[in-house]
């Protein structure tokens, strides 16, 4: 009783809209009126610029990332239960049922549980692998996507923890159902790397 109650309160502290309320607070707009319609970080970014987007950004990061790095040290290790507690921010935050199971595409959420899980530990992976996308192609959600597959080094090989393995699994997963419309049009190379390669001049 004690996993599934830990699992509510971060899956609830995941799906709070922080994004939504601060465009709502500060700017008297809905951001899902922006871009892809969803109640993230980055429409906040749409509809705002860049003061609302960063502040939304980190309280998405915050939400996720306060309730599991105090949470953390009370769970059974190697425990299914542990990995439904690291899952819970992220899923309340995608599947918010504040606006009808319609949430974000938690990539600051993502980031919030993997800092706090690892103590920081996973940023340089992380950012390395998601700067190396960003270098390549211009299309977010392959480099969301494609940054976070190959983030899969550090719990399958350099931790080897069966339950960051099974976090990962279900992240990896959510992520790519969240960003899987925009990946229908393809990666869009970086105009350097198609000169690179002699496609483009």
């Amino acid at each position: 009783m004690r996993i599934v109650f830990l699992t509510l309160i971060c899956f609830i502290s995941g799906a709070i809209p922080y994004s939504y309320i601060l465009g709502k607070v500060f700017l008297g707009k809905d951001i899902r009126e922006f871009g892809d319609g969803n109640p993230g970080a980055a429409n906040a970014f749409r509809a705002g610029g860049i003061l609302v987007g960063v502040a939304a950004a980190i309280m998405d990061f915050l939400k996720a990332f306060l309730p599991i790095f105090f949470l953390k040290n009370v769970l059974p290790p190697n425990s299914l239960g542990t990995c439904m507690v690291f899952i819970a921010p992220i899923l309340g935050h995608a599947f918010t049922p504040f606006f009808l199971f319609k949430g974000g595409k938690a990539v600051a959420t993502t980031y919030g549980v993997w800092m706090a899980v690892t103590n920081f530990g996973a940023l340089p992976y992380m950012g390395i692998f998601m700067l190396l996308l960003v270098l390549l192609q211009r299309q977010d959600s392959w480099t969301v996507v494609l940054g976070f597959a190959l983030f899969s080094i550090y719990p399958l090989f350099i931790k080897g923890n069966s339950v960051l393995l099974a976090l990962y699994f279900a992240n990896f997963a959510v992520l790519v159902y969240k960003h899987y419309t925009d990946m229908k049009g393809g990666i869009a190379p970086r105009d350097w790397l198609l000169r690179l390669v002699g496609v483009r001049k």
